[in-house]
């Protein structure tokens, strides 16, 4: 017999864990708790087994991914978010694979690249606290391809100011990775995010298998795969045109609360369209 845990006290498992295996007297006792520490004593006391078995029962039916193609709201976030983390991968993977192609010390060059990171994360980070997701994800991309295309057109002796573009536009796409993987997690509602997640990220790493083979047209020309790995980036902006912003809203739970958050996006850009004065000719 294991010896007790003395952290068992201080962690618990959590009220969804408990519903999600069918103990609902300890799934009450969960929530009872979340109120107390809340200050919400009144509204845990209104909370009975009767109520938690009916609140299952209304959102016990769990969406197959099949549901991802009927839902208009799910395909159309699921066909944003793919081609969006397939190009952020296809242009990471080629950048870095590139490094060889800068005529430095390869060593060296791989510092540059990996102490880039921390600072954009930090400043992505503050961007979509202040800006928000969506705008934060558009400036990204479009920042990592417009660098790495600059990056390009700049005479392959002018080493130092070839690796300085670079390194910015690698920055922009882990700054954009960082923001999106966040972006994804608050896109998909609670019933399927786990799933929605995994697929994408299945899908979308296609990108970082066909990235080697464009580092192959260096052959043709030397610059040639930076001009395509900043090129796509550029091109895919449009792409977050579609997706709501997620900052201060409440995650959705289910398919309804999605497809509900994607009509009144809908209707609040025909109001404001609406509402452009008529100009005389």
């Amino acid at each position: 017999m294991p010896p007790p845990n003395p952290t068992h006290r201080f962690f618990v498992e959590s009220a969804l864990w408990h519903s999600s295996l069918g103990n609902l007297d300890l799934t009450l006792k969960a929530l009872q708790r979340v109120a107390q520490i809340n200050g919400k004593q009144k509204e845990g006391a209104k909370l009975s087994v009767e109520l938690l078995q009916m609140s299952l029962q209304k959102h016990q039916a769990q969406p197959s991914m099949l549901q991802m193609l009927r839902s208009p709201a799910l395909r159309q976030l699921f066909f944003c978010i793919t081609p969006l983390w397939f190009v952020l991968l296809f242009s990471l993977y080629g950048v870095v694979m590139s490094l060889q192609s800068f005529e430095i010390n390869i060593y060296l060059a791989q510092v540059f690249f990996t102490i880039v990171d921390p600072p954009f994360y930090f400043l992505g980070f503050l961007a979509t606290k202040s800006l928000g997701r969506k705008r934060t994800q558009t400036a990204s991309v479009l920042l990592s391809g417009v660098f790495i295309v600059t990056c390009a057109m700049i005479p392959l002796d002018r080493i130092f100011l070839r690796i300085t573009m670079a390194v910015i536009g690698k920055g922009c796409l882990i700054g954009s990775m960082n923001c999106l993987f966040m972006y994804m997690g608050e896109l998909y509602p609670t019933v399927m995010r786990q799933r929605g997640v995994n697929v994408t990220n299945c899908l979308a790493n296609i990108g970082s298998i066909l990235s080697p083979l464009v580092g192959m047209t260096s052959d043709l020309y030397p610059s040639l795969p930076l001009f395509i790995y900043g090129g796509v980036l550029v091109a895919a902006c449009p792409i977050t045109a579609p997706l709501p912003e997620t900052l201060g809203l409440p995650l959705p739970n289910t398919l309804q609360d999605l497809e509900r958050r994607w009509k009144e996006k809908s209707g609040q850009k025909q109001q404001e369209q609406q509402m452009v004065p008529l100009q005389s000719s």
